[in-house]
């Protein structure tokens, strides 16, 4: 870590990580509030399990977290973990102080004379919560001033502007926080699980983007990962050769990296997976259509057909799975018609899968969160329900979804890949497969 932070932890300076939740936490409800920020706190505290963090101790507060750091050591790896879990706003290395105003003014003259160079400017901002006999104002003022006189000697500068160091002092009721920067987090919400969605990757390398966006907004992703394998790799269900399968994914580094850098930002260490292969004969099929096996057409389309024939399934079976959505990782990138052309692909793909569902089976709505957002008047009024899917690779395939027969020949084999489906757990501390159990 280049921060100067560093070294003053390292230095016995600071000893806590003030951890700051995203705004959009705080104008939750009461109940959702609390639900989201001890998600967050579970994250945190596994995501220290994962990376062996064992010397630090995490607490609540109404609006902060605070981890202590017990082992000076582990500061890279503590700054590392808070730069990539979802729904931490900013973080800052502090010392945390009892409400006494002369040990303020005397830390922060301290923080100043390992910050300052000779000549150097500073400012001092203060942030209050609850009731106080002093203003913030006031106490800004006060402690500048002490600053001033004792480093008087170094002849320094006061900057409101854009001083060259600013000592942050945070008030609440009888707890004082003093820190000199603030560090970025990763943004955007902690997971909630009341919004499952199902999510394919393994065809396309985009997949893994997609799916990792919706984990960043908050969804809980239940992965499903379409693995490339001949007709006979994989066991009929209920064999005794799943370890088969575990052994050939453990062997796949670069599926592995996916897979972790993809799940690292849920807090389980133990995360559900289900396999479904992808078979010769699925490729073959395709071909025989005369659409590309490999085209990112045919990507998208089994990307989204593939989670909607799983989710038919534990509806019957009644799995208490109750998901909301399916995550798609269609790009538009090779449609013609700009927006227009890629809403009406939408439109005929969500048809397709639609019709291939059973009878009082719903389908599930689609995300697209790789979709470029915007459109203009123009492109929304060019849009009509029957218009022509473009001439594109994306538009022979999803004529061919149109019609009955054709449809019905691939979903027989789409159902019996979904037949073959091994449920597998990914242990996120040693990074490898396992079976279920």
């Amino acid at each position: 870590m280049a921060s100067i932070a560093s070294r003053l932890v390292l230095g016995g300076f600071y000893d806590t990580v003030l951890v700051r939740f995203v705004g959009e936490i705080g104008i939750k409800s009461e109940r959702v509030r609390r639900r989201l920020v001890d998600r967050l706190a579970a994250c945190v505290k596994n995501q220290l399990d994962r990376r062996q963090v064992r010397g630090s101790s995490l607490s609540i507060t109404h609006a902060r977290l605070f981890l202590a750091i017990k082992d000076q050591g582990d500061v890279d790896a503590v700054h590392e973990i808070l730069q990539r879990i979802p729904g931490i706003r900013s973080f800052s290395y502090c010392t945390a102080l009892p409400l006494d105003l002369p040990t303020i003014h005397d830390r922060a003259v301290a923080l100043s004379r390992l910050l300052l160079r000779e000549g150097g400017s500073f400012a001092v901002r203060v942030t209050r919560e609850g009731e106080h006999g002093f203003t913030s104002q006031a106490l800004a003022r006060d402690v500048g001033s002490s600053i001033f006189e004792a480093l008087k000697d170094s002849h320094p500068r006061v900057e409101l502007t854009t001083p060259d160091v600013t000592v942050y002092i945070e008030v609440r009721d009888s707890t004082v926080v003093l820190y000199h920067e603030k560090h970025d987090g990763f943004g955007g919400m902690p997971r909630d699980i009341s919004s499952p969605v199902l999510g394919c990757v393994g065809l396309a390398s985009r997949s893994w983007e997609a799916c990792q966006r919706v984990i960043k907004r908050g969804s809980s992703l239940h992965p499903v990962l379409l693995h490339r394998a001949g007709a006979g790799d994989l066991p009929a269900p209920g064999t005794e050769s799943a370890s088969d399968l575990v052994g050939a994914l453990n062997a796949d580094r670069v599926t592995i990296a996916h897979v972790f850098q993809m799940l690292d930002m849920q807090e389980e260490n133990l995360v559900r997976i289900t396999v479904v292969p992808m078979t010769d004969e699925i490729a073959e099929w395709l071909e025989t259509e005369l659409v590309p096996a490999d085209s990112q057409a045919v990507a998208s389309v089994l990307g989204i057909m593939v989670p909607a024939l799983l989710h038919a399934r534990t509806h019957y079976e009644s799995a208490g799975l109750d998901f909301k959505a399916i995550v798609s990782d269609y790009t538009a990138s090779s449609v013609a018609g700009g927006p227009a052309g890629a809403l009406r692909w939408i439109q005929a793909v969500s048809i397709a899968v639609e019709a291939t569902m059973p009878a009082g089976v719903p389908a599930l709505p689609l995300l697209f969160p790789l979709m470029p957002g915007g459109m203009d008047d123009a492109a929304q009024a060019g849009i009509t329900v029957g218009d022509a899917v473009p001439s594109c690779s994306d538009g022979t395939l999803l004529e061919l979804l149109r019609q009955p027969s054709t449809r019905n020949e691939l979903l027989v084999f789409l159902q019996r890949a979904v037949d073959q489906r091994r449920v597998l757990k990914f242990d996120m501390v040693s990074r490898r497969f396992l079976s279920r159990g």
